[in-house]
């Protein structure tokens, strides 16, 4: 049998740490091959993310490095530096963490199908990393993993990923305690449009958006079920008026708006009423005026979607600040939608060089500590 491996010479021992995964980062195959054959040179996606790397409680956490072409993986540990202090290079890792994935995916699955009376399920990040040892964050790659292995699966009609919860819509023929057919299910939300959790998720983000206050909020947020509720005690004619002016923020009928697949889920609704609001031509500086801070959001260009600036990045611009990067908050918005893992902003009018200009400036800064020229 003829296989690979990195002999050691002359072994201390072959003891093995504990390390538990922070985040994944898909490297270019140029990246990919700099790290497995120069590891000790400067490498800047180690840089990039050495927050994700340092040891506590006896456990390393560590950054996992997969390429383009290769099954296999590098676990690293940088402890500060910008390269890999600490490393382990895993044949089949891509397969591990697939398999990994997939487990996930049958614990969320089956919990979900066997208990939902409605088809709509939610499983918190905590509870996966409680049961299984998952680490699933947003942006950390394993979540986008995870959406994957779900959407594969037969049983799911729709998936989404927010506020540290995984919401789960699941075909009714495959749930065991869905009470209605579809047919009188579609009835129901025709005639009762409130006991939908879509309807409170529309109601939520109208609220926000247009900045109700929380006294004047028919929706509050509870978390133990990862989601909005009316409040105790309002009125259902209340509930249906605020309703009805969040579907004209819409532009959509309660038929429409409840029977489609693009707002299942929050993500969607934020997205749809966040470009309505806007409207034509606006600029990015409108948006970012609209802009939650609790909202996760990032700026594409669209001839350039793989350079992305978080909006609560260009928050932080002082006014000195907004005047060096004007052209770029004067850009405009094409259309807001919702990405994977985030909100995203898609702008065009200005050249894609000025995103990569603020993030370098940026990063210059977060580097340093100190200010950086007009932004702070």
């Amino acid at each position: 049998m003829k296989f690979k491996a990195n002999l050691i010479e002359k072994p201390g021992n072959f003891q093995m740490d504990d390390c538990l995964i922070e985040k994944v980062v898909e490297l270019t195959r140029e990246e990919f091959g700099k790290l497995k054959f120069t590891p000790m040179e400067k490498q800047p996606f180690i840089t990039e993310n050495k927050s994700c790397m340092y040891s506590r409680d006896g456990i390393l956490h560590c950054l996992l490095a997969l390429g383009p072409d290769s099954n296999d993986g590098i676990l690293i540990e940088a402890a500060g530096y910008d390269y890999p202090r600490l490393a382990a290079y895993i044949p089949g890792m891509r397969d591990i963490l697939n398999a990994e994935m997939d487990r996930a995916a049958d614990f969320i699955v089956r919990q979900g199908v066997e208990n939902t009376d409605s088809g709509n399920w939610c499983v918190y990040f905590e509870k996966l990393a409680e049961r299984l040892g998952l680490n699933i964050q947003a942006g950390n790659g394993l979540d986008s993993m995870l959406r994957a292995a779900l959407k594969r699966r037969p049983e799911v009609a729709a998936v989404d990923m927010h506020d540290g919860c995984i919401e789960m819509e699941y075909r009714p023929e495959y749930c065991r305690q869905v009470s209605h057919s579809m047919e009188n299910r579609s009835a129901d939300l025709h005639n009762r449009p409130l006991s939908s959790h879509r309807a409170m998720d529309l109601i939520a983000t109208y609220e926000e958006l247009y900045c109700v206050s929380e006294a004047d909020r028919v929706t509050y947020y509870f978390g133990d079920y990862g989601g909005h509720f009316l409040k105790y005690g309002t009125a259902e004619d209340t509930a249906l008026a605020v309703y009805e002016k969040a579907l004209a923020a819409i532009g959509m009928s309660s038929d429409a708006f409840l029977q489609s697949e693009d707002l299942a889920y929050r993500g969607g609704i934020i997205a749809r009423m966040w470009n309505c609001m806007l409207g034509e031509g606006a600029s990015l500086q409108d948006a970012l005026d609209s802009w939650a801070e609790d909202r996760n959001t990032v700026l594409l260009h669209e001839n350039a979607p793989d350079c992305c600036v978080a909006m609560e990045d260009l928050a932080r611009l002082t006014p000195s600040g907004r005047e060096d990067f004007a052209a770029l908050l004067g850009a405009q918005v094409r259309e807001i939608r919702c990405g994977d893992a985030n909100i995203e902003v898609v702008v065009s009018g200005v050249e894609p060089q000025e995103l990569v200009r603020f993030n370098e400036e940026f990063d210059s800064f977060m580097e340093t500590g100190r200010a950086m020229g007009p932004m702070m």
